[in-house]
């Protein structure tokens, strides 16, 4: 059965925005964040997979038709994001001068019809979702459920003190963003180029788009034990000038590296920016000084650039087209963002290589005393036969 204006326009906005991204995926793109949303409108910026071309999804939902003003602000939309294509979705349809619209190249109007065309039969009630790309979860519901029941916080001071239930658990998803980063050198010659660019290392890094934790795993002894980590240097450092993040990248790698080597490197004088950046790392607990603030210790510890332990495609197993009633965490973290973030921190081209959804379980825990409290749990399915721990 194909959908109805109707089941657009009475639906709940979650819904709605789950429309818009089955849509997204149906023509091939990769959602990339959410920019507005209200009771009647969602904005989806995506990305062309091949070229990387911002597309916008204007979702409308009104009983009326839209029209040419409508459009006229949408078209103003796309030049504001710098986009190079916009999709106007309106179920209701559009007057016969808005349609004229469509013969402006950036331009796609969606009705109904053209809805169908992509989502294609109406789902069951069940309200599932297709996902593209997953991580394979490493726990069935029960084992979650076990390990839910095992973290209640038991009272401790008779009646006097809590004791807790378990209220409800549910699976969620939360898109990861892989970026593929290349180092490379520029080598002299005695060809009439004169140059040559050479690439000094690859490394594939995953990094969380709602949170900006950037994963990568701790292996146990002949790989049992195995167990998913994250780091939120990314985040910590956002805030920060690019050349703060870089200065990071550089003590990171170096361990420890004296502070005169850090100034004649990055021409740092006293009183310059560059202090005020080594201040602020220090600040942030990123570094450390020793020996009488000659000597800079890096306080973040991480496998090193090219370390197969940041590779989680090949570390943990995939699934595609996976049919879930998991709902999806939105992308607050862009991945042109993190692109930036990543290629200050260590010094690279990144290339984005798309979204693969996370699986985790969440526990509402209740008290007799009325109080909420949550936890989560992490743990996707390792490849190889390598045990989780």
């Amino acid at each position: 059965m194909a959908y109805k204006a109707s089941d657009y326009l009475d639906a709940s906005l979650q819904e709605f925005r789950t429309m818009i991204f089955s849509v997204i995926e149906s023509m091939g793109y990769s959602v990339n964040l959410v920019r507005h949303e209200d009771d009647h409108h969602v904005q989806v910026n995506a990305f062309d997979r091949d070229s990387s071309d911002i597309v916008v999804f204007w979702g409308r939902r009104s009983r009326r038709r839209s029209g040419v003003r409508d459009v006229k602000r949408f078209l103003s939309r796309i030049e504001d994001e710098g986009a190079g294509a916009g999709v106007f979705i309106s179920p209701s349809g559009f007057t016969p001068k808005a349609m004229g619209q469509a013969n402006d190249v950036r331009l796609r109007l969606f009705t109904t019809e053209e809805l169908n065309e992509y989502l294609g039969e109406k789902p069951g009630s069940d309200g599932r979702a297709i996902f593209e790309r997953v991580f394979e979860s490493g726990l069935s519901l029960t084992d979650v459920r076990k390990r839910f029941e095992d973290g209640r916080k038991a009272m401790l001071f008779g009646v006097l003190g809590s004791s807790e239930e378990v209220k409800d658990v549910s699976g969620r998803y939360t898109p990861v963003g892989a970026f593929e980063l290349i180092r490379s050198s520029i080598l002299s010659t005695r060809s009439s180029k004169g140059h040559v660019s050479v690439n000094e290392g690859r490394c594939r890094f995953y990094v969380n788009l709602n949170t900006c934790l950037l994963y990568y795993v701790s292996k146990g002894v002949l790989n049992k034990g195995s167990s998913l980590k994250t780091s939120g240097l990314l985040r910590t450092l956002s805030p920060l000038p690019n050349e703060s993040i870089s200065l990071m990248g550089v003590i990171i790698e170096a361990g420890q590296i004296s502070l005169k080597a850090i100034m004649e490197s990055h021409g740092i004088r006293p009183l310059s920016d560059g202090m005020e950046s080594l201040v602020a790392l220090n600040g942030l607990g990123l570094i450390v000084s020793a020996d009488n603030g000659e000597k800079i210790i890096s306080n973040v510890s991480l496998p090193s650039f090219g370390d197969e332990r940041f590779d989680l495609g090949s570390l943990l197993c995939l699934a595609s087209g996976v049919d879930s009633d998991f709902e999806a965490d939105g992308i607050v973290f862009t991945p042109d963002y993190v692109s930036i973030l990543l290629s200050n921190l260590f010094r690279a081209r990144v290339e984005f290589k798309g979204v693969v959804y996370m699986p985790y379980y969440c526990a509402r825990y209740i008290n007799n005393l009325k109080e909420l409290r949550h936890d989560f749990i992490v743990e996707p399915k390792f490849a190889g036969g390598a045990k989780g721990g």
